[in-house]
């Protein structure tokens, strides 16, 4: 894998390489998640949590937000 160099902007920005994150499918829009691992920062595909519980599980789309398959079942049995 090819080794990118880049420079920390005035606003704490990088810019990734184009072919990292085509091969990712991140697109313009796409969220990522963003944590600190050590000495090391590492980027996610963020696919969302639980609006109810916050788990990052068997979530189903709903509207603008998620909710797990539990969290569905619970709403089903009340």
């Amino acid at each position: 894998m090819k080794n990118h160099i880049r420079v920390i902007d005035g606003l704490g920005r990088i810019a990734i390489p184009q072919e990292i994150t085509n091969s990712l499918g991140w697109c313009q829009w796409s969220k990522i998640s963003v944590t600190k691992a050590g000495s090391n920062v590492v980027l996610k595909t963020f696919k969302g949590v639980c609006c109810l519980c916050g788990t990052e599980n068997n979530l189903i789309p709903m509207h603008s937000t998620h909710l797990c398959q539990k969290c569905i079942d619970k709403i089903k049995e009340s």
